[in-house]
């Protein structure tokens, strides 16, 4: 078997010579632990070798009631999707999904459903998958599983578009498929046939804020403006990155930033910023980005546009580069105007070794996303 689960110092080890923009974030957690820079995320991370690749797992870490979606299924089942249902605006359909939520978050409060292993969990909103080949993909579904015989193991982040090889071999191993969200990929020919991609990127050079460079000095301000809009305007149940994380994701490259102040003037203060991760994700080594890192200054009046003038530097990062873009969940109206391509993404469980009380409330989670969760995750792009 290629894949197996590394010692804390095997794992320090490989992570010091590793290439990957993740890297110095994983070691980082492994010595201080994840809450040091993701607060309500209390995990026991554990790092999986396959082939050339290293994946982390997560295993849950009690003692703390603040938890984020990234490290709990109640949470991301129950009570986000609770939180989301505003999107349906007030009708009868809302309060029927209220009580049909409801429901199913009293039951995976007794059902002992935390007791999970995350595969590919970066404690992000969306975790980029490296290319694997399909014998490695298999090796590293048999080491968790051997590994955690206890907990159900669930891949997070996995949907057909960006990883049809992984879906298929999961299939293969009997995972249970449950929808998690809508995601959005674009490409930059997606971005040259859209008039309204094209006419977001042109305003760049013209747009009162432009873009300077991004420094420690900035960190406080970075992480306030990532807090306005991921925390305050959208949940808090979204990742909540501390200061920490941003003081050294800025300082060590973990992820790569762009600022923008107003007239271009850094003594004007960050109004917006973006930050971004590239990996290589295809089988010919096709490279895409996501954006964990999105804020802006939510009191600013709406007609500044800062919103659209991130999109627009991620579209201008894209085309620079030569990347394809993950462009996560949300603002689906937006983003499938300027080209992009929704696809739903799932969390693919694997249950089998578990006795059926454990496995029941992942059929529940898998029947109600399918025929309830799915239909309306299309419609709209939750």
């Amino acid at each position: 078997m290629s894949a197996r689960r590394l010692t804390h110092d095997e794992a320090l080890a490989r992570l010091d010579a590793s290439p990957d923009m993740h890297a110095p974030f994983l070691t980082a957690m492994l010595r201080d632990g994840s809450t040091a820079y993701v607060a309500n995320a209390p995990a026991v991370l554990h790092l999986f070798a396959v082939g050339d690749a290293l994946i982390p797992v997560t295993t849950p870490r009690d003692g703390q009631s603040e938890r984020s979606y990234v490290v709990s299924p109640t949470v991301h089942f129950a009570d986000y999707s609770a939180a989301e249902l505003h999107k349906l605006g007030h009708t009868p359909a809302e309060a029927v999904l209220h009580g049909l939520i409801a429901g199913v978050g009293a039951c995976l409060r007794v059902s002992g459903i935390e007791r999970v292993a995350f595969v590919n969990n970066y404690l992000l909103s969306t975790n980029l998958w490296p290319a694997l080949a399909l014998r490695d993909i298999h090796d590293l579904i048999e080491a968790v599983a051997a590994a955690f015989p206890d907990h159900a193991v669930a891949f997070r982040s996995v949907d057909a578009h960006g990883q049809p090889g992984l879906v298929g071999a999961l299939r293969a191993a009997g995972a249970r498929f449950v929808p998690a969200r809508q995601v959005w990929y674009e490409t930059a020919a997606d971005i040259a046939r859209k008039r309204l991609a094209r006419k977001d990127m042109s305003r760049l050079a013209r747009h009162r804020w432009q873009r300077v460079d991004v420094t420690q000095a900035n960190a406080v301000r970075v992480a306030d403006l990532y807090g306005q809009l991921y925390l305050d305007k959208y949940s808090r149940l979204n990742p909540q990155m501390t200061l920490r994380f941003f003081e050294r994701a800025i300082a060590e490259g973990w992820l790569t930033f762009r600022g923008f102040a107003r007239d271009g003037d850094p003594a004007n203060g960050l109004d917006a910023v973006l930050g971004y991760v590239v990996r290589a994700t295809g089988a010919a080594g096709e490279r895409t980005m996501t954006q964990p890192v999105f804020g802006y200054d939510t009191t600013l009046p709406q007609h500044v546009g800062l919103y659209r003038l991130l999109s627009a530097q991620v579209f201008a990062e894209a085309r620079e580069h030569g990347l394809a873009m993950h462009l996560s969940g949300g603002a689906g109206g937006f983003t499938q105007a300027r080209g992009a391509t929704p696809t739903p993404e799932f969390l693919a469980v694997l249950d089998r070794h578990l006795p059926l009380r454990r496995r029941t409330p992942w059929v529940l989670l898998e029947a109600v996303g399918t025929r309830v969760g799915l239909p309306l995750l299309r419609r709209y792009g939750l």
